[in-house]
């Protein structure tokens, strides 16, 4: 968990232009814990120690930055790391694990906007018939959440997403062959002439 906030602060605070040094990493740390101490005496409530603890380190260093939006922005990006550190194994860097991630939503982001587009041309019971699915995701927030990857990746570990060639067993393999898509019935026969053709 401590390696997971100190990512988490550090990529929310880079996002801010500041730099989250040990200083900061540590008053922070100390101001959590007096404020889960108030909480088991009764002082404070859980839901008013998200933003307390950031107001506070603010008044520390003299900064005035939003506290809600910069809490809701370190609880996105905590929970992400979390996840992520959760479910890497053993000997493999965060970089790689970020960047399959990040490549494994962009890409479900973009079928999402396939799908949206092509049913604008066809009708739901159509595109079942072609064995298409609808995504189980809104594209607009995969891709709002590809944005904060590429944002964590440059903060903390100092350079983009993208897939690390020393370590290609995490990222998603391709199929072998050509990926022709679903078919669809409106231009499908004009591209699958021009392909055999």
């Amino acid at each position: 968990f401590e390696q997971a906030e100190a990512f988490a602060l550090a990529a929310t605070f880079a996002m801010e232009g500041y730099h989250a040094d040990d200083e900061l990493i540590d008053t922070y740390r100390k101001i959590s814990r007096e404020l889960w101490g108030d909480l088991e005496r009764g002082r404070i409530t859980q839901a008013r120690i998200k933003t307390e603890r950031f107001k506070r380190l603010f008044a520390h260093f003299h900064w005035e930055l939003d506290a809600e939006r910069i809490s809701a922005l370190y609880i996105e990006t905590l929970a992400l790391w979390l996840d992520l550190l959760h479910d890497l194994p053993h000997g493999r860097s965060a970089h790689a694990a970020l960047s399959a991630r990040r490549e494994r939503l962009s890409r479900a982001a973009r079928e999402a906007s396939e799908f949206t587009e092509r049913l604008g041309r066809l009708n739901m019971e159509i595109l079942m018939l072609q064995g298409v699915h609808a995504p189980s995701l809104d594209a607009a927030e995969a891709r709002r959440r590809v944005r904060l990857m590429d944002r964590m990746c440059l903060a903390v570990l100092g350079r983009p997403a993208a897939l690390d060639p020393a370590e290609e067993d995490m990222s998603p393999k391709a199929p072998d062959g050509h990926d022709l898509g679903a078919f669809d019935p409106v231009t499908g026969l004009d591209d699958l002439m021009r392909l055999l053709s």
